[in-house]
């Protein structure tokens, strides 16, 4: 039954020198050094400067599109992701291990400078891409003045 549980190949109990100590060393590096809290940080993003727009790809994979909410709120736009099993789904299972019941993610960006009522959204294949057009500058009309 022991095999089921994901340990992976750094914590494996059949190996004999690995101790108490080392396990609770493991853990320590995993929980306060990227392992646990990486997964609470957030999700992952690329920015992409295209000129006349921003285009923002972050990477939500397992997420249906009605579970990701986007807002506007002044300058900063807000990606929420939400995702949880179903409760009926969970009564009929016979689990052993557990891990995936429920994930929340939110990121907020500055967009001083963006188009707020041009902004655009599609989902596809895990991958979340928002296009923000860029409020162009007016350019000021120019004229000579004649001297008198």
């Amino acid at each position: 039954m022991f095999e089921l549980m994901p340990f992976g190949s750094n914590h494996n109990f059949r190996n004999s020198d690995r101790d108490m100590f080392s396990l609770m060393d493991a853990f320590d590096k995993d929980f306060f050094r990227g392992g646990f809290d990486h997964a609470l940080a957030g999700f992952k993003t690329d920015i992409i400067d295209n000129g006349d727009s921003f285009l923002i790809e972050s990477e939500l994979p397992g997420f249906s599109k009605e579970n990701i909410q986007i807002d506007v709120n002044g300058d900063f736009l807000t990606i929420r992701a939400k995702s949880s099993l179903d409760k009926k789904e969970e009564e009929k299972k016979n689990f052993v291990h557990r891990e995936r019941r429920y994930s929340s993610y939110e990121r907020s960006f500055n967009i001083d400078g963006i188009d707020s009522d041009k902004v655009s959204a599609e989902y596809s294949d895990g991958i979340l891409k928002i296009t923000l057009p860029k409020i162009k500058e007016k350019e000021l009309p120019k004229k000579s003045i004649e001297i008198k």
